[in-house]
């Protein structure tokens, strides 16, 4: 059993627990599942996951659900911890649309105190 989960976690590169990964259908031809995004986690912490769905991965999202690649790929981080609530929503919404004509950059949001906006 240990030797199945270090390989399974080798396969999905799972570098952390708890990790939710979503996976394709599986193919007919090879049997095979392809990684449709690697950190489901941070949708249902933070995204609206019925509208997400099948989770493909986002250039923008919320700097606490941990992205994956903010330490390889440029990004944007706007930091407004403890603002009110409509900020804190413009801000969202601005980024998510600014991400659209950014090709290449990763635009995210830090709205509340916690362990990784105190690391970054």
């Amino acid at each position: 059993a240990k030797e199945a989960r270090h390989e399974l976690a080798k396969r999905l590169q799972v570098n952390s627990y708890p990790t939710l990964v979503m996976l394709s259908p599986q193919n007919a031809v090879t049997g095979e599942r392809e990684v449709i995004n690697k950190n489901v986690r941070g949708i249902f912490e933070d995204g609206d996951y019925v509208v997400d769905f099948p989770y493909h991965p986002k250039p923008y999202g919320s700097l606490q659900a941990a992205p994956e690649g903010i330490n390889e790929n440029e990004c944007v981080i706007v930091f407004h911890e403890n603002g009110d609530d409509d900020d804190q929503q413009e801000i969202r919404q601005v980024l998510r649309e600014a991400s659209q004509y950014m090709e290449g950059i990763q635009c995210y949001w830090a709205l509340e105190p916690s362990h990784v906006s105190k690391s970054v």
